[in-house]
């Protein structure tokens, strides 16, 4: 009734006041005491009241002074009963919608708010408070102040429950980017200790301590455990920020048994990325130092720092992993980097690594690729190694991939699992030098087979195939063996070597420094060659090594080196740390023996002791002869040993060439045997220094190989050599004896004296005759460090023949002799003089000559020449391959025997060239006011002989010629026909004995005279090597007669060279011939009327000048001929009779009766010209003219 009554009041008071009335005043008490609450200002746009109990509030805003609020809409229900009656649970339920809440205030949150609420039950739609925002979220509040939240996010929900100033619990259950994250936590809040666990997506507890500062929330004492281990995985402390904009944590992390130190740090920076951080981990076998970016779509990326560690493996330079969730699943992909390995498994190496890692749950996996410069496992090194690495769910990482290895290609496969490593696989023609690394057998070849990896690390080898060698010794092929590896040893087991019908097997064992084993040789043949020649041996025996010790027993039944070969050839003995004890080296050859016994420690003690008898040398480093008896020792310290060396032998080769019939040796003294390295010869046990006694003989010594690389020229002959030392001038003092030999065609004699002092020969005397007495030389030598020196002088003055006359030479030679590359080098000067003589004749002399010797070569410097009118001078060089004279100079040029043809002067400049013996001229001439006259000799006849006469001549002579003639002006040549004066360049060569020319002359004056008629030339003459020296004319004139224009053409061979005769206006040849001769072009047909003795006299004595005189009459003295049946049945008598030499008249009277009586005249000019008449009884007259010449 009392309820009933207070709700008819309050109905009554709503209707009596107004319910709007008492809207707006409950309105600005809420606003008010709320505003009282909250310290701030309320703003609310709208508002609507149901009665009795439902208040609706549109776009509510409250802004305090550390927070702000925002409500787009507020229902708020009550229920009076409970202010009343207290009989409900719940007096209120509130419903807000897009709720954003922005505050400063630190965690934990002011929750006195909700604590001065009644019980009830508030939800929220779309909340965004700071960093986090959820879909809904529920509220309710018991009557006992226990508050209850459910809230909804994106990812997941979050539930539990809050008692004010007690505790707070709650459990949650997210998705992120598909990663399921769930567990609970319970926090209480008097002590201010968190506690809780996680069942995905790993069961791990946790538990902290909170503090709280105005900008951090404190987490001390923070642990993560698991629930499989008593120990934490974590523990240390950490702080975030208020905003959640900010994490660091620091402290201890376990990674299997090993512990190490974790930091990291994250910061929210929206500009970039959603959150940016940074961790490390430090300790014993992880360093690591990176950045974290946290993109969205759950994608992290580290940037790790170079020189970080993680579990020997060491990252060289900066990469960026990449981690990201898909479905729950993580995938991390390392970018290609270059990282170094050194594992506790053995591993170590360099190279480049990249790859993918998955992840889900507790199972991981991925692919990993290595590619690397080097991969070291002990002693066992793999180059260039390509392995890809499969991580598979259990742990167990499985590895396959291939490589290098000493040469050769090697494959692997095999797994890791708890950080064991197994590995096998196989391998192809691996260097055997690989394999021997720190021991001190120099073996080569290769092998293959198969390997593998134990966990302990040892290393095994199958060996299945190989070639096993020596230096250049092949040892033979690898038929099986297995070797095992291991830091302090190496073990070769079952080991057999096949060499054709022959082996080597057996088993050995190094450890440390020390071996154990047997090697047995069976049939092994032992085929070596070296510079000594080869050696061949069908080997027996054994090699035992104890310790540090190998004793030998070998044996072969026989023995060949070189082309030596014997009988049976055995070595007993034992190596001792590095010492070679040699209890018996014996050989047999023919009649031939040699024995060895004694110790040697190499480079520190020799203790030496021999003897051989009835040795034929084979070709030993160019050294052959027969050795009769030689017995040697060595004792002592290797720097002070003492020695002794007694020998004969005879028929001494060196260099395959006889260099003494016979010799005896004895050296005893004390010197240094040759260090590691060094060679030393004979010469350098031959040092006066070191020896005590010394006497060497050698009788017949060849000079031709003696001085084969010294002397210019060839020399032969013999000379025996005493060398005696002198111990107290430490000298070794020689003479020759006998001293005889041949130099070219020179036969010498002399004598030499001299010393050695161990290290400089010196040749204190030398003299030399020639056997005319024409050539001395004299002068000293020096022999030092493999360098010859010394100076000679020369005389000469005797004559020396040769092809072409004799050569009459005097002259002197100053010389200094040094070695220039390891060769014999010559240097000084001559001078000289000398003359040409053939057949008694003195062709040329030469005087004022001087040179410079350089090596084989004299340098001609200056000289005179003077030969045939010319004065030329001298320059050049000669030597024994090639010789290059320079000739430049003028004269008249006298020509023996040649009235008819000269010259006022010539200049000249001409290179002659002698190489291979063969002679070479080159060279230009150039001719002035030169002449030739012809007229006086038959020219075409003279000139077809000499061309054959001068090749014949030139033959047989090693001789070519390129010379180039020049007419330095006008040159006149005359005949008995053409007078012409030419100009121009011949260039003229002999090559095989052929001659040939090259040119043209130009005809700039000349004439023809045709029987008292000159006719004016111009043309030119060709030379061409197709006309050898017989040249082609081109010669063309013309000249005017009466009203005709005449033209005569001379062309063709200079010796049948044709005339052509034409005439404008056309004449034929008889009419041009009779209007040059007659003066009129048919008195040729008018000679019946001609009165013949005037003009036959004329003419006669036109051609033939003073030798056209006729003695007496006609028929003085007229010589009567019968003529016979020769003449074709005529018979009769003739009268003929000689006018001068030259003309003759003849009268034939016919006795036949046949009236072929007849008289006849001819003249003859020349040999060219001749004039022919005949009559018969009749009147009737015939005449000839005949021309015949030649140019």
């Amino acid at each position: 009734m009392l309820l009933g009554f207070c709700f008819f009041l309050i109905f009554s008071f709503v209707g009596l006041y107004g319910q709007k009335k008492l809207t707006n005043y409950f309105t600005a008490w809420i606003i008010s005491e709320l505003e009282k609450k909250v310290a701030g200002e309320i703003d609310i746009g709208n508002l609507g009241f149901r009665f009795p109990n439902l208040l609706r509030l549109g776009e509510v805003k409250v802004k305090g002074k550390d927070f702000s609020f925002f409500a787009y809409r507020a229902i708020l229900q009550w229920d009076w009963r409970y202010f009343f009656a207290s009989s409900s649970e719940k007096a209120f339920n509130l419903l807000l919608e897009e709720v954003d809440i922005s505050t400063s205030v630190t965690f934990p949150l002011d929750l006195s708010l909700l604590s001065s609420l009644p019980p009830g039950e508030i939800r929220i739609k779309k909340l965004k408070l700071s960093q986090f925002s959820g879909e809904e979220i529920n509220l309710e509040k018991d009557r006992e102040g226990k508050l209850s939240f459910e809230i909804l996010l994106p990812s997941g929900k979050i539930k539990g429950v809050l008692k004010e100033k007690e505790a707070l619990s709650f459990d949650f259950s997210l998705v992120q980017n598909d990663l399921p994250l769930e567990g609970e936590v319970y926090w209480n809040m008097k002590d201010n200790k968190v506690e809780g666990k996680t069942s995905s997506p790993r069961s791990l507890n946790f538990k902290s301590i909170l503090s709280f500062t105005p900008e951090h929330i404190i987490f001390s004492s923070l642990e993560l455990g698991s629930e499989e281990k008593t120990e934490p995985l974590f523990r240390g402390e950490g702080k975030m920020s208020n905003d959640f904009s900010s994490w660091e944590g620091k402290g201890e992390i376990w990674v299997g048994e090993e512990k190490y130190s974790l930091g990291i740090g994250i910061n929210k920076n929206s500009s970039s990325s959603p959150f940016l951080g940074e961790f490390s981990i430090q300790g014993e076998e992880i360093n690591v130092n990176s950045k974290v970016s946290f993109l969205e779509d759950g994608v992290l990326i580290f940037h790790i720092k170079p020189g970080a560690t993680l579990k020997g493996v060491t990252i060289k330079e900066k990469i960026e992993a990449t981690a990201s969730w898909q479905g729950g699943k993580i995938e991390i992909t390392i970018p290609t980097t270059t990282v170094e390995l050194d594992m506790l498994s053995g591993l170590k190496g360099e190279g480049n690594l990249r790859g993918i890692i998955n992840g889900e749950g507790r199972e991981w996996g991925g692919h990993l690729t290595w590619e690397g410069q080097y991969l070291q496992m002990g002693d066992f090194s793999i180059n260039d190694p390509q392995i890809d690495i499969e991580m598979e769910k259990d742990g167990k990482m499985v590895l396959q991939g291939e490589g290098g290895w000493g040469g050769g290609k090697i494959t692997l496969s095999g797994k890791v699992l708890s950080e064991h490593l197994f590995l096998q696989g196989n391998f192809q023609r691996i260097e055997i030098k690989q394999l021997m690394q720190g021991t001190d057998f120099l073996l080569r070849g290769w092998v293959s087979g198969e390997w593998k990896r134990e966990e302990d690390g040892l290393i095994f080898l199958s060996l299945q195939e190989g070639e096993v060698s020596w230096k250049d010794w092949q040892l033979g092929t690898i038929e099986k063996g297995e070797v095992e590896f291991s830091p302090d040893s190496l073990i070769i087991r079952d080991l057999s070597l096949q060499q054709k019908e022959g082996a080597i097997s057996g088993d050995l064992e190094k450890r440390e420094e020390n071996w154990e084993g047997e090697i047995e040789i069976k049939n092994y043949p032992i085929s070596y060659s070296g510079k000594e020649g080869n050696i061949e041996l069908l080997l027996n025996g054994n090699v035992v090594a104890k310790d540090k010790d190998l004793f030998l027993s070998l044996f072969s039944s026989s023995w060949k080196i070189g082309e030596k070969e014997g009988q049976e050839l055995s070595l007993v003995g034992k190596v001792e740390e590095g010492k070679l004890a040699i209890e018996d080296f014996s050989c047999d050859w023919g009649s031939g023996h040699l024995f060895l016994q004694g110790r040697v420690d190499p480079y520190q003690e020799v203790n030496l002791q021999g003897e051989i008898k009835n040795l034929e040398i084979p070709s030993y480093q160019g050294i052959k002869g027969d050795l009769e008896k030689v017995i040697l020792s060595l004792s002592g310290p290797w720097k002070e040993v003492k020695f002794l060396l007694e020998g004969a032998g005879k028929n001494f080769f060196w260099q395959d060439e006889p260099w003494g019939d016979y010799f005896h040796l004895l050296l005893r003294g004390e010197t240094s045997l040759p260090q590691r390295g060094e060679v030393l010869s004979l010469a350098d046990y031959l040092d006066p220094r070191f020896l005590e006694e010394g006497i060497i003989e050698v009788k017949g010594i060849n000079l031709e190989s003696l001085l084969k690389e010294t002397s210019p020229y060839p020399v032969s002959g013999t000379t025996d050599i005493v060398i005696n030392l002198d111990t107290q001038k430490s000298l070794w003092f020689f003479q020759s004896r006998g001293l005889s030999f041949t130099m070219q065609d020179f036969n010498f004699q002399g004598e030499v004296e001299g010393s050695y002092n161990g290290k400089s020969l010196i040749v204190d005397k030398l003299h030399l005759q020639e056997s005319t007495g024409g050539i001395e030389v004299e002068g000293e030598l020096k022999w030092e460090e493999r360098m010859l020196s010394g100076e000679l002088k020369g005389k000469v003055d005797r004559s020396f023949s040769f092809p072409y006359g004799t050569l009459q030479l005097k002259g002197e030679a100053n010389v200094a002799l040094s070695s220039k590359e390891g060769k014999p080098y010559w240097q000084g000067e001559v001078r000289g003089e000398g003359e040409i003589w053939r057949e008694g004749k003195k062709y040329a002399y030469f005087n004022g000559v001087q040179g410079t010797i350089k090596g084989y070569e004299i340098q001609l410097e200056k000289g005179n020449l003077h030969t045939a009118g010319l004065n030329w001078v001298v320059a050049g060089a000669i030597s024994r391959e090639t010789s290059e004279i320079r000739l430049s100079g003028e004269g008249t040029l006298d020509i023996p025997e040649k009235d008819n043809i000269g010259l006022s002067r010539m200049e000249s400049n001409v290179v002659v060239k002698v190489s291979d013996g063969k002679i070479n001229l080159q060279g230009e001439a150039k001719i002035f006011d030169g002449w030739g006259d012809f007229t006086k000799s038959d020219s075409a006849k003279a000139y077809s002989s000499l061309l054959p006469q001068l090749e014949e001549k030139l033959q047989n002579l090693p001789l070519s010629l390129e010379l180039t003639l020049y007419t330095g002006n006008k040159m006149e040549i005359k005949t008995r026909f053409l007078d012409l004066g030419i100009e121009g360049k011949l260039v003229i060569g002999i090559e095989d004995g052929k001659i040939s020319g090259e040119g043209k002359l130009e005809v700039v004056e000349g004439s023809y005279n045709l029987v008292g008629v000159e006719i004016p030339l111009t043309g030119y003459i060709t030379f061409s090597p197709l006309y050898g020296l017989n040249p082609r004319i081109n010669l063309y004139g013309e000249k005017e007669m009466e009203s005709y224009h005449i033209f005569l053409e001379a062309t063709g061979p200079v010796d049948s060279y044709k005339i052509t005769l034409k005439s404008e206006p056309f004449l034929s040849e008889e009419e041009i011939l009779s209007l040059l001769f007659l003066g009129e072009e048919d008195a040729y047909l008018s000679l019946n009327n001609l009165n013949w003795r005037p003009l036959l006299w004329k003419i006669g004595q036109l051609l033939l000048g003073d030798k056209f005189s006729p003695k007496g009459g006609f028929w003085d003295g007229i010589d009567i001929k019968f003529l016979s049946s020769e003449n074709y049945g005529f018979y009769g008598v003739r009268w003929e009779q000689g006018i001068g030499k030259n003309c003759f008249i003849g009268y034939t009277q016919d006795l036949s009766g046949e009236k072929n009586s007849s008289w006849d005249f001819k003249i003859n000019f020349d040999k060219e010209w001749s004039l022919k008449m005949e009559g018969d009884a009749a009147g009737e007259m015939n005449w000839m003219l005949e021309f015949n010449t030649k140019f």
